[in-house]
Protein backbone atom coordinates (compact mmCIF):
# COMPACT_ATOMS: atom_id res chain seq x y z
CA UNK A 1 0.00 0.00 0.00
CA UNK A 2 2.98 2.41 0.70
CA UNK A 3 4.55 1.89 -2.41
CA UNK A 4 1.37 2.28 -4.16
CA UNK A 5 1.10 5.68 -2.69
CA UNK A 6 4.72 6.74 -3.44
CA UNK A 7 4.33 5.78 -6.98
CA UNK A 8 0.72 7.23 -7.87
CA UNK A 9 1.09 10.63 -5.92
CA UNK A 10 2.94 13.60 -6.20
CA UNK A 11 3.04 14.69 -2.60
CA UNK A 12 6.51 12.64 -2.09
CA UNK A 13 8.16 14.51 -4.95
CA UNK A 14 8.87 17.78 -3.01
CA UNK A 15 10.09 15.50 -0.41
CA UNK A 16 12.35 13.15 -2.47
CA UNK A 17 13.83 16.13 -4.06
CA UNK A 18 14.29 17.33 -0.36
CA UNK A 19 15.65 14.06 1.01
CA UNK A 20 18.52 13.60 -2.19
CA UNK A 21 19.49 17.11 -0.91
CA UNK A 22 20.06 16.26 2.56
CA UNK A 23 21.78 13.01 1.71
CA UNK A 24 24.12 15.04 -1.35
CA UNK A 25 24.96 17.70 2.10
CA UNK A 26 25.77 14.75 4.31
CA UNK A 27 27.96 12.97 1.75
CA UNK A 28 29.72 15.81 1.13
CA UNK A 29 30.61 16.73 4.62
CA UNK A 30 31.37 12.66 5.83
CA UNK A 31 33.57 12.54 2.77
CA UNK A 32 37.45 12.25 2.88
CA UNK A 33 37.70 11.24 -0.38
CA UNK A 34 41.04 9.27 -0.47
CA UNK A 35 40.17 5.62 -1.63
CA UNK A 36 41.19 5.02 -4.81
CA UNK A 37 39.84 2.26 -7.19
CA UNK A 38 42.46 -0.27 -6.04
CA UNK A 39 41.53 -0.12 -2.31
CA UNK A 40 37.30 -0.18 -3.11
CA UNK A 41 36.00 -3.90 -2.12
CA UNK A 42 32.91 -5.67 -2.99
CA UNK A 43 31.00 -4.05 0.18
CA UNK A 44 30.93 -0.77 -1.30
CA UNK A 45 29.98 -1.79 -4.58
CA UNK A 46 27.31 -3.53 -3.21
CA UNK A 47 26.38 -0.48 -1.06
CA UNK A 48 26.20 1.92 -4.06
CA UNK A 49 24.09 -0.21 -5.89
CA UNK A 50 21.81 -0.20 -3.10
CA UNK A 51 21.61 3.46 -3.53
CA UNK A 52 20.94 3.52 -6.89
CA UNK A 53 18.11 1.39 -6.08
CA UNK A 54 16.62 4.40 -4.21
CA UNK A 55 16.31 5.85 -7.35
CA UNK A 56 13.43 3.63 -8.08
CA UNK A 57 10.98 6.49 -5.33
CA UNK A 58 10.05 9.07 -7.58
CA UNK A 59 12.34 12.50 -7.33
CA UNK A 60 15.04 10.51 -5.58
CA UNK A 61 18.26 11.27 -8.18
CA UNK A 62 20.21 8.30 -9.40
CA UNK A 63 23.25 10.21 -10.16
CA UNK A 64 22.89 11.84 -6.81
CA UNK A 65 22.55 8.85 -4.51
CA UNK A 66 25.25 6.57 -6.41
CA UNK A 67 27.77 9.56 -5.88
CA UNK A 68 27.00 10.19 -2.38
CA UNK A 69 26.92 7.18 -1.26
CA UNK A 70 30.42 6.56 -3.06
CA UNK A 71 31.79 9.55 -1.22
CA UNK A 72 30.68 8.34 2.17
CA UNK A 73 32.14 5.36 1.82
CA UNK A 74 35.45 7.96 1.30
CA UNK A 75 35.82 7.31 -2.19
CA UNK A 76 37.22 10.50 -4.36
CA UNK A 77 34.62 12.24 -6.20
CA UNK A 78 36.79 11.85 -9.18
CA UNK A 79 36.23 8.16 -9.14
CA UNK A 80 32.86 8.23 -7.50
CA UNK A 81 31.07 10.08 -10.61
CA UNK A 82 32.78 8.23 -12.95
CA UNK A 83 31.26 5.02 -11.20
CA UNK A 84 28.55 6.57 -11.14
CA UNK A 85 27.63 6.92 -14.98
CA UNK A 86 29.07 3.75 -15.20
CA UNK A 87 25.92 2.04 -12.80
CA UNK A 88 23.88 4.07 -15.06
CA UNK A 89 24.91 2.20 -18.30
CA UNK A 90 23.08 -1.40 -17.06
CA UNK A 91 19.77 0.07 -15.95
CA UNK A 92 19.14 2.27 -19.18
CA UNK A 93 20.18 -0.95 -21.38
CA UNK A 94 17.65 -3.00 -19.50
CA UNK A 95 14.81 -0.07 -19.96
CA UNK A 96 16.12 0.05 -23.42
CA UNK A 97 15.54 -3.75 -23.76
CA UNK A 98 12.24 -4.13 -22.26
CA UNK A 99 10.70 -0.56 -24.02
CA UNK A 100 12.00 -2.48 -27.54
CA UNK A 101 10.20 -5.71 -26.52
CA UNK A 102 7.31 -3.67 -25.68
CA UNK A 103 7.29 -2.00 -29.52
CA UNK A 104 8.20 -5.33 -30.97
CA UNK A 105 5.19 -6.93 -29.26
CA UNK A 106 2.70 -4.06 -31.00
CA UNK A 107 2.54 -3.18 -26.93
CA UNK A 108 3.80 0.28 -27.09
CA UNK A 109 2.84 2.76 -30.28
CA UNK A 110 5.58 4.71 -30.81
CA UNK A 111 6.55 2.45 -34.29
CA UNK A 112 3.15 2.96 -35.18
CA UNK A 113 2.07 6.46 -34.49
CA UNK A 114 5.90 7.87 -35.61
CA UNK A 115 7.27 5.04 -37.74
CA UNK A 116 10.70 3.98 -37.78
CA UNK A 117 12.94 5.69 -39.48
CA UNK A 118 11.71 8.70 -37.22
CA UNK A 119 12.22 6.79 -34.21
CA UNK A 120 15.45 5.60 -34.76
CA UNK A 121 16.70 9.24 -35.84
CA UNK A 122 15.10 10.24 -32.28
CA UNK A 123 17.02 7.52 -30.41
CA UNK A 124 20.39 8.72 -32.54
CA UNK A 125 19.59 11.98 -31.18
CA UNK A 126 19.39 11.14 -27.58
CA UNK A 127 22.21 8.88 -27.60
CA UNK A 128 24.49 11.53 -29.10
CA UNK A 129 22.60 14.53 -26.61
CA UNK A 130 22.93 12.44 -23.40
CA UNK A 131 26.30 11.18 -24.46
CA UNK A 132 28.04 14.75 -24.33
CA UNK A 133 25.31 15.57 -21.57
CA UNK A 134 26.86 12.88 -19.07
CA UNK A 135 30.03 14.21 -20.51
CA UNK A 136 29.34 17.86 -19.31
CA UNK A 137 27.93 16.79 -15.85
CA UNK A 138 30.89 14.60 -14.78
CA UNK A 139 33.19 17.15 -15.61
CA UNK A 140 31.05 19.26 -13.44
CA UNK A 141 31.20 17.07 -10.66
CA UNK A 142 34.41 16.73 -10.16
CA UNK A 143 35.27 20.37 -10.76
CA UNK A 144 32.67 21.55 -8.13
CA UNK A 145 31.30 21.26 -4.58
CA UNK A 146 28.04 18.69 -4.76
CA UNK A 147 26.57 21.39 -2.10
CA UNK A 148 25.13 23.65 -5.36
CA UNK A 149 23.67 20.71 -6.68
CA UNK A 150 21.56 20.29 -3.11
CA UNK A 151 20.47 23.40 -3.02
CA UNK A 152 19.09 23.56 -6.35
CA UNK A 153 17.06 20.07 -4.96
CA UNK A 154 16.44 22.16 -1.97
CA UNK A 155 14.44 24.85 -4.35
CA UNK A 156 12.61 22.30 -6.51
CA UNK A 157 11.87 20.35 -3.65
CA UNK A 158 10.29 23.56 -1.89
CA UNK A 159 8.76 25.00 -4.89
CA UNK A 160 7.34 21.35 -5.40
CA UNK A 161 5.68 21.72 -2.26
CA UNK A 162 4.48 24.87 -1.66
CA UNK A 163 2.74 24.58 -5.54
CA UNK A 164 1.29 21.30 -4.04
CA UNK A 165 -0.51 23.58 -1.20
CA UNK A 166 -1.52 26.64 -2.77
CA UNK A 167 -2.03 25.94 -6.26
CA UNK A 168 -3.52 22.45 -6.51
CA UNK A 169 -6.48 23.44 -8.37
CA UNK A 170 -4.43 25.32 -10.83
CA UNK A 171 -2.06 22.31 -11.21
CA UNK A 172 -4.67 19.50 -11.88
CA UNK A 173 -4.26 19.13 -15.64
CA UNK A 174 -1.61 17.01 -14.64
CA UNK A 175 -3.15 14.71 -13.23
Amino acid sequence: MLLRILFSSKAFLGIGFILTGIAIILAEKASNGQKEIKEMKTTDSLLIGAAQGLALLPSISRSGMTITSALGLGLKKEFAADFAFLLSIPAILGAAVLEGLDVVKGESAPLESIGFWPLLLGMAAAFVTGYFAIKIMIQAIKKMKLKYFAFYVFTLGGLIILAQLFFKNALSWLD
